[in-house]
């Protein structure tokens, strides 16, 4: 899943940054639904730093890459 999102991401001209991946794997270990504000709160609970724009824009892009519905 991670080379999907860094080809998506290449393709876009756009890097693969400590904050994208972390908000990939957060995202992946959920099951079933979840808002971005619970993403906001599980990095924070983690200790990474993203902030909810960041969070919103990395959704948006998982989702053009196919990875999340």
């Amino acid at each position: 899943v991670c080379a999907i999102f860094r080809r998506y991401l290449k393709g876009q001209r756009l890097k693969f940054t400590p904050e994208r991946a972390a908000i990939l794997d957060t995202a992946l270990r959920h099951d079933g639904l979840f808002s971005a504000d619970m993403l906001v709160l599980d990095l924070v609970k983690a200790g990474h730093r993203a902030s909810r724009a960041t969070v919103y824009r990395t959704l948006t892009h998982l989702h053009d890459a196919g990875i999340l519905k």
